[in-house]
């Protein structure tokens, strides 16, 4: 039966947590860089010793491959899924005895898409606490160098050759910043190794692990300070292997425990789980 919705309504906001239907699998929007936080919780009576997340896909979630779990728990962090478009996940959980438990029920959820103002993001996968998101001046430029060897053939116009897969694509960017805790911090994301990047989808540039190359600055038609425009150039590679990744949360640290807390008896008191003081889930 067809619903009639009048022109004036508001869509609802997209929620920003959601729980796969068996309960064992919660996702959790973590906005601010264009992350998910995953966690899993089983009953007591099923023994977890690790568990391993995965996008509905069967991508492997980096820091989730696997995760150890602790009193049957365990969390992991995406920050390479797609932008923009719903996205699944599910987790499935190993025990003591080597066996492997049955995979969760997907857990469903949107990561907003950059928008058109600062419409790329950068995530250094080295060390997720580097992220920004930065606007482009212009369309970037990319060429993909074909891999072929030609040689002239006695008495014929054609030529002998041979080929092999192109080889991946590298691209010209120049990025405004308008701050100097801007330039600063997207300076440090093109300095620490691979990149990851990623374009609201409107721009239908893909997703891509890439690294930078030289990086320079100039100021952006002016000498006012924070006014600046970096290029850079990119070279698409493969991804970097997730088995084995630990844990980040990007914007957390036990460095904000130990200033913000005198002792454990105080952290317990504030938070009383691991769960809480991570804040996934």
């Amino acid at each position: 039966m067809p619903y009639i919705v009048s022109a004036n309504s508001v869509p609802p906001t997209p929620p920003t947590s959601a729980t796969s239907p068996d309960g064992f699998l919660t996702a959790t929007l973590h906005a601010d860089f264009a992350g998910v936080e995953l966690y899993f919780s089983a009953p007591a009576m099923l023994p977890v010793r690790t568990v391993r997340f995965f996008r509905e896909d069967g991508a492997a979630v980096r820091s989730g491959s696997p995760a150890r779990a602790i009193g049957n728990a365990a969390m992991a962090y995406d920050a390479e899924m797609l932008l923009g478009v719903v996205q699944s996940w599910y987790a499935v959980p190993e025990f003591y005895d080597g066996s492997v438990g049955a995979a969760t029920e997907l857990v469903t959820l949107t990561v907003p898409a950059p928008g058109l103002f600062k419409n790329v993001w950068l995530k250094s996968v080295t060390n997720p606490n580097l992220a920004v998101r930065v606007q482009p001046t212009e369309a970037p430029e990319f060429s993909y160098s074909s891999r072929q060897e030609l040689s002239a053939v006695f008495n014929s116009p054609f030529p002998a050759g041979s080929w092999d897969v192109w080889q991946s694509a590298t691209s010209e960017w120049v990025f405004h910043t308008r701050t100097v805790a801007e330039r600063r911090a997207l300076h440090a994301v093109l300095t620490s190794g691979v990149v990851f990047l990623q374009t609201d989808p409107s721009l239908d540039i893909p997703d891509a692990y890439v690294l930078p190359g030289d990086v320079s600055r100039s100021y952006a038609g002016s000498t006012v300070q924070n006014d600046q425009l970096v290029s850079v150039s990119f070279t698409e590679v493969e991804r970097p292997p997730v088995e084995g990744a630990a844990l980040f949360i990007p914007g957390r640290s036990w460095q904000f425990v130990d200033d913000a807390f005198a002792s454990w008896d105080a952290v317990d008191a504030a938070y009383g789980s691991w769960k809480s003081l991570a804040n996934v889930g």
